[in-house]
């Protein structure tokens, strides 16, 4: 922790976000979000672009530069994509990476870069915490929380476990049924010329994808429509996970705690109101695009909170944890 006479400790946070999948927009925004709730007044955050290439993380701490001297890992903008942001988000990130890059501003949140194996080097007492805002891919599929574990970062999220069976849907859905949660029927597809393995509608997407990119939703599986939605969640970069249709609300519930201890946070439910007509990309992150209703009608509300108090149940779960239900 870092303090000044007279004044509070300070919490030194590292702040992960952006990564390579393709949910990179959607972490900076989770990341900004995060940074923004964090009072300045009670932690010192360092924002860090997390990528798959390595750099020096604490080249210019190290290297005995004097006062003002540059480090090769600052950057003066986030490499992001315009097109999946609204005018609005896209300025709004710029502004907000840039706002504490000044020297003069030694107490701000500085921006920086750092390679994904790189990330053992935040150990040594420089940061008193790791918060993630990544999403998908290394993110979230167990890498980056097993090399904060064997480097004795501490981290708040799911443990490295937990995070390998939630980035897995096939595997994830395996577990809520042991714990006595319905699941949809699903079977993984691995290639466009593969036959659906179930007749009647069903639902496409990315086996270990997320932010509903590249999902599909299929009254008729058959024909060019099958094999364009085999492909599309094949491009994402697993397996194509295609499940039966289910009908009904879109709820979601955070729960706190694990155990006897687990509490359900009031439940919500989604109604979304993108062209779309599901809960997808547009519906999730687009203005406008989905309305909450909280809290969610009592039928919903009631399973839904059931469902977060069972999902508690698996075993190194974390602390913290949402249910998305259907």
């Amino acid at each position: 922790m870092t303090s000044d006479p007279g004044q509070m400790t300070k919490v030194r946070v590292a702040l992960l976000l952006g990564g390579d999948s393709s949910e990179r927009e959607i972490s900076f925004k989770s990341g900004m979000a995060m940074g923004e709730a964090l009072s300045p007044a009670r932690f010192h955050v360092t924002a860090f672009d997390v990528t798959a290439r390595a750099v020096d993380v604490l080249a210019n701490a190290d290297s005995g530069g004097g006062e003002g001297a540059a480090a090769p890992n600052i950057v003066a903008a986030p490499d992001i994509d315009a097109a999946r942001l609204s005018i609005e988000e896209y300025a709004a990130l710029q502004a907000w990476w840039r706002e504490s890059e000044a020297d003069s501003e030694p107490d701000g949140a500085l921006r920086r870069r750092i390679g994904w194996n790189e990330l053992p080097s935040l150990a040594g007492g420089r940061f008193d915490v790791v918060l993630s805002g990544l999403h998908g891919g290394w993110g979230e599929d167990g890498t980056v929380q097993a090399l904060l574990e064997v480097a004795g970062v501490p981290y708040v999220g799911s443990p490295q476990r937990a995070s390998v069976v939630a980035i897995d849907k096939q595997l994830c859905k395996a577990v809520m049924r042991d714990l006595g949660i319905p699941a949809p029927r699903g079977a993984v597809v691995e290639h466009p010329s593969h036959a659906p393995p179930f007749a009647g509608p069903c639902v496409v997407n990315p086996n270990e994808g997320g932010s509903s990119v590249a999902v599909t939703m299929l009254r008729q599986p058959q024909g060019v429509a099958w094999q364009n939605a085999i492909c599309a969640a094949l491009n994402d970069g697993s397996g194509a996970l295609v499940e039966e249709m289910i009908e009904g609300a879109e709820v979601t519930a955070a729960v706190l705690g694990e155990g006897q201890s687990a509490r359900v946070l009031p439940i919500i439910e989604i109604v979304p109101q993108s062209a779309g007509g599901f809960y997808d990309y547009e519906a999730k992150y687009a203005a406008g695009g989905s309305r909450a209703h909280h809290p969610a009608a009592p039928a919903e509300g009631g399973a839904g909170a059931q469902c977060g108090l069972r999902a508690a149940g698996a075993p190194r779960s974390g602390l913290l944890r949402r249910v998305a239900l259907r």
